[in-house]
């Protein structure tokens, strides 16, 4: 069956413009659009808008396109009189609904409606405005809000002073306008100033805490000079006291000391922050590479403080000496920072290739 492409202004009307579904006998069988204009074939009543199936009589065989009986222009039949009047009695919308029209008209009354709707479309009158707008806006838009309108002058005077007035107080405006513009910029760029000069002191502050922090928390007092006191990693101590407290004369030998032997001390751990306590028993658990790795970890955060540079290094050297010398350094920090400068005196003798076979202590 032939088919066209339709448009409402040849073809039939479309379903969606009615207020009510229409029967499915009332379409044209070629635009399948509710018929306009319909007309029939003379043999079998087949129904069509009279755009429709002149367009397909013209263009192909002259047949019809349901029956594919002999069928032309010349032989078409007028509905019947029972069809064009359901059509004429449905309720349309206006060809203008999109541009605003809320009615529903007669499908009879729908061409002289169109004629005469306040929201068909026209243009602006006014030189040069051309403006697209409803018919019913036209005397509104053209006399009260169009830009190209003519207005008729009452007192043109008045007007030209009032102008005047008007002008002057603008260009003052506009004046300490810019003035305000350069006063907010210089204190835009004081502000910029001020806070670079803020940033600056904030990092010096910074910097001396830093300094301050990695000061308190070296594994390797400074040697304190006479009679002064330093904190160490066990608290605030004194300098030793003298050697005569801990000496102990003999009877009838007033020329013979003897020193007080050391008080024997269970074994000591060594803990480091967020690690697990060492002590020997538990290293002597662990297989030689654990021990090394375990002592490494303690090492290396201790050296890297002083010597960040060489930490690997020199953590390399003082693992290859016995694991019992390397708890006692841990334990005294004096011992391990002479190891320490003992070891960097190695590596700045020895050149870079030797120093991968790290020479013995």
């Amino acid at each position: 069956m032939a088919t066209c492409s339709p448009t409402e202004d040849e073809y039939g009307y479309d379903d969606r413009r009615f207020q009510k579904d229409i029967d499915e006998n009332f379409h044209c069988s070629i635009c399948y659009n509710v018929l306009k204009e319909p007309r029939m074939c003379s043999n079998n009543e087949h129904i069509f808008c009279l755009a429709c199936i002149t367009r397909n009589l013209n263009e192909n065989f002259e047949t019809c396109p349901e029956c594919n009986e002999d069928l032309s222009v010349d032989t078409l039949r007028k509905a019947p009189r029972l069809v064009n009047n359901y059509l004429f009695g449905l309720k349309i919308k206006c060809d203008f609904a999109s541009r605003g029209c809320p009615e529903f008209i007669r499908l009879e009354a729908l061409e002289s409606h169109v004629l005469n709707c306040g929201f068909s479309p026209v243009l602006c009158s006014n030189e040069e405005c051309g403006l697209e707008i409803n018919k019913q806006d036209r005397v509104h838009h053209e006399t009260e809000v169009c830009e190209y309108r003519r207005v008729k002058c009452h007192d043109c005077g008045q007007i030209l002073k009032l102008v005047g007035v008007l002008m002057k107080i603008n260009t003052t405006t506009n004046e300490k306008v810019e003035v305000l513009k350069k006063d907010v910029k210089d204190n835009l760029s004081k502000v910029d100033k001020n806070m670079a000069e803020l940033k600056v002191t904030m990092t010096q502050i910074l910097q001396k805490l830093s300094n301050l922090e990695m000061m308190g928390n070296s594994p390797f007092p400074v040697k304190p000079k006479e009679g002064a006191k330093l904190p160490d990693a066990y608290g605030t101590v004194s300098l030793p006291p003298p050697v005569s407290q801990n000496i102990k004369y003999t009877a009838n030998q007033p020329r013979q000391v003897r020193l007080k032997p050391p008080p024997r001390t269970s074994p000591v751990g060594i803990s480091m922050p967020g690690q697990d306590l060492l002590i020997p028993s538990v290293l002597a658990q662990a297989s030689p590479p654990d021990q090394k790795r375990m002592l490494g970890e303690r090492l290396f955060p201790l050296i890297v403080q002083t010597h960040p540079d060489l930490a690997g290094k020199i953590t390399g050297l003082l693992l290859e000496i016995d694991n019992a010398q390397i708890l006692h350094m841990l334990e005294f920090r004096e011992a391990l920072a002479a190891k320490v400068e003992e070891a960097v005196s190695v590596l700045q003798a020895t050149p870079i290739e030797a120093t991968l076979n790290y020479p013995r202590l």
